[in-house]
């Protein structure tokens, strides 16, 4: 009979699926569970990390350019708001919530975790998860050229307002290092809103700055080559006419063509030339500051378009020709003359030594864009502006063109960076008050009176001719912008009429135009600027 039963037994099929779900369900609440659980701990993660980068970013954007530790509105307290704006305590049943921000050399870097209870995995001795995220953010520029266009005529030696603490010139310097400060991550020795950055840029990104002070003239002459200078140039001047027996007789002053080879030394500049400019026409030694005279231009006031004749407006022509070479600056060659008392064009013969009635200021030389990895060096150089001369805007605008243009005589430099990589190019021009000329300065252009390049007619001695140099300076502003070049303009002090601040804004890429009427607002307006040129993005 047992043998009977469990014969039976043993083919008997009923009630197996109950035996093999039974023996299923373990597995089976092991899948479910695993799959319910896994997707609490993804989305958990998930917000957990947009929160960690939310907080990295704000904290990231609220230290600007400054420091991590300043003194209101920590950015390390606005990284703890966001990040607790993003994410509740016990999102999702999460538990034992952590975060924490730091920063190091202008890199702000969050950690965040939660404990995470399990549900259905409990089952299987899994009674919690631990969730862990990093997070990095900081401010990286891509490869940037900015190029700084500063009036140094002598109405910046002035304050802005007389409650400024310092004057014009000297709060130039200031806003200029403390924007360098934010931009290069490098500090100087201004005091800057903000504090002191660290920890430069790293080597991942090109960035370079460069430098045209203007006032009637720019200092440009040593950046070029040798042969972008002609080797006989004319000049407001004098010669000797001498006797048979080659004895001194007397002067003829009037515009004499000199040779100006003795400045070339080869694929170099000499610091000085000689000319028979002495008494009795003896050799003297000319000194050469840097300072150059224009190319072959027409005069006139309307230059929209750009006439072709007007050479020196073209920003990216490479000199091929005479007229489209330069000529040095030579004060120590100019004479100016006159006859009975008046000025006169006409050449004037006396043995008498007359005197050279005329302006020149030369400013600070001018510097290529280059990178700045010292901060005592980019300091050392703003120091050295210098507040005199007179107000020529279109000439300062003109040479900041020529060194920043990616196609024109230095686009070998300034067309890509040495990797190949692509450049964001920024102007900042920056002006204390309305174009101021005379016709009896020596200028890029000569001595107008006398030379008439750039001014049909200059009008008696002393008059001046803004409107020539206000219609050239529009037109370069065009030529800039067109290049891709982003045009930041800025109106300092109180020293501009309504008709130059129209014209400045106009100038500007749209947008990108200032007014700073104190050294405050000017120091606030570059940091501004400094800190729109920043991108900010995440980096992990």
């Amino acid at each position: 009979m047992a043998k009977g039963f469990l014969a039976r037994l043993s083919s008997d099929t009923r009630a197996n699926v109950m035996a093999i779900v039974a023996a299923s369900m373990v597995p089976l609440i092991g899948m479910v569970g695993g799959g319910f659980d896994l997707s609490r701990m993804y989305i958990v993660k998930t917000r957990l990390q947009h929160a960690c980068d939310a907080g990295a970013l704000a904290g990231r954007k609220a230290m600007g350019g400054g420091t991590w530790t300043q003194q209101s509105n920590t950015p390390r307290a606005e990284a703890i708001r966001f990040f607790e704006a993003n994410i509740a305590d016990n999102a999702y049943g999460a538990q034992q919530m952590t975060k924490n921000f730091t920063e190091n050399a202008g890199k702000v870097t969050g950690t965040a975790s939660a404990v995470l209870p399990m549900t259905l995995m409990r089952v299987f001795g899994e009674t919690q998860s631990t969730l862990t995220v990093r997070c990095d953010a900081e401010m990286r520029l891509p490869n940037t050229d900015v190029m700084f266009v500063l009036d140094v005529t002598l109405s910046m030696a002035s304050k802005a307002v007389s409650s400024d603490p310092d004057t014009k010139i000297a709060s130039l310097r200031t806003a200029v290092k403390c924007f360098y400060e934010i931009v290069a991550r490098l500090d100087t020795p201004a005091t800057c809103v903000g504090g002191a950055p660290s920890g430069g840029t790293g080597n991942q990104v090109q960035i370079r700055f460069g430098f045209v002070p203007y006032n009637m003239n720019v200092n440009v002459g040593r950046l070029l080559p040798t042969s972008y200078f002609n080797d006989r140039w004319t000049y407001q001047s004098r010669r000797a006419v001498r006797t048979g027996n080659q004895q001194f007789s007397h002067w003829v002053y009037e515009a004499v063509e000199h040779p100006i080879a003795g400045l070339k030394n080869g694929a170099g500049w000499n610091a000085s030339l000689q000319l028979p400019l002495g008494r009795n026409g003896t050799n003297r030694t000319i000194a050469w500051d840097g300072c150059i005279e224009e190319r072959q231009t027409v005069s006139g006031t309307n230059f929209n378009p750009i006439p072709s004749g007007a050479i020196d407006l073209d920003i990216d022509r490479v000199p091929n020709s005479s007229d489209s070479r330069w000529g040095p600056s030579l004060r120590d060659v100019i004479y100016t003359r006159d006859a009975n008392n008046a000025y006169t064009r006409n050449p004037v013969t006396t043995s008498a030594e007359l005197r050279s009635y005329h302006n020149y200021f030369c400013p600070t030389e001018s510097r290529k864009l280059q990178s700045w990895t010292n901060p005592a060096n980019f300091s050392s150089y703003v120091d050295t502006l210098q507040p005199n001369g007179n107000t020529y805007h279109d000439i300062g605008l003109l040479w900041a063109a020529r060194l920043m243009s990616p196609t024109g005589i230095f686009g070998s430099e300034n067309a890509l960076t040495p990797a190949g990589g692509e450049i964001e190019r920024h102007m900042i021009f920056m002006t204390d008050g309305d174009t101021s000329t005379n016709n009896i300065n020596y200028s890029a252009y000569g001595v107008p009176w006398y030379d008439r390049r750039n001014v049909a007619n200059p009008g008696n001695v002393g008059n001046n001719f803004n409107a020539e140099v206000n219609a050239r300076f529009s037109a370069l502003c065009l030529a800039v912008r067109n290049k891709n070049i982003t045009l930041w303009v800025i109106s300092f002090g109180n020293g501009s009429n309504s008709a130059t601040e129209t014209r400045l804004s106009q100038c500007a890429t749209p947008g990108r135009y200032f007014v700073a009427r104190n050294s405050a607002a000017l120091q606030q307006t570059f940091k501004s600027i400094a800190d729109q040129i920043s991108a900010l993005r995440l980096t992990e």
